[in-house]
C-alpha cells in the first residue's frame, strides 16, 4: 500500500493532521472549561456580595448555618436556577440553596476558588 514516495508522504500528512487536531481539541476543551469556570465566578461574585450584605452578623464560623439556609432558600425560591452554597475552608457543605438531605455531595473541592481568589 504505501510503496510509493507519494504515498508515503501521504500518510504522514494526515497523520500530523490528525495529530494536530487531537492536540486542538483538547486545548479548546480546556480553555473553554476554565473560561467558563472563571465566567460562572465572575456573574457569582455580586450575588454572594448581595448575600454577605443582606445578612450581617453570618458566618460560616458562627452558629449562623440555619440563617445562610434560609436566606439560600428565599434566592433560590427568587430564581430556581440558582444553586448557591455556604462551604467552610475545607469544603464541607454548611449550607445550602437546596434543603441539606437532598444534596448529592457534602464536599467540594476548594481549589478552583482557591486559583481563582
Amino acid at each position: 500500500m504505501f510503496t510509493s514516495i507519494h504515498s508515503k508522504l501521504i500518510a504522514v500528512w494526515l497523520l500530523a493532521c490528525f495529530a494536530m487536531i487531537l492536540l486542538f481539541v483538547m486545548t479548546l476543551r480546556y480553555t473553554h472549561e476554565s473560561y467558563h469556570m472563571a465566567l460562572r465566578q465572575e456573574i457569582s461574585r455580586p450575588l454572594a456580595r448581595v448575600l454577605v450584605e443582606e445578612s450581617p452578623g453570618l458566618s460560616a464560623e458562627s452558629n449562623g448555618a440555619g440563617g445562610w439556609q434560609i436566606t439560600l432558600a428565599r434566592y433560590a425560591r427568587i430564581n430556581p436556577e440558582i444553586v448557591a452554597y455556604l462551604v467552610n475552608q475545607n469544603g464541607e457543605i454548611v449550607a445550602s440553596s437546596l434543603p441539606l438531605d437532598e444534596l448529592k455531595l457534602r464536599q467540594v473541592d476548594t481549589q478552583p476558588i482557591r486559583q481563582y481568589a
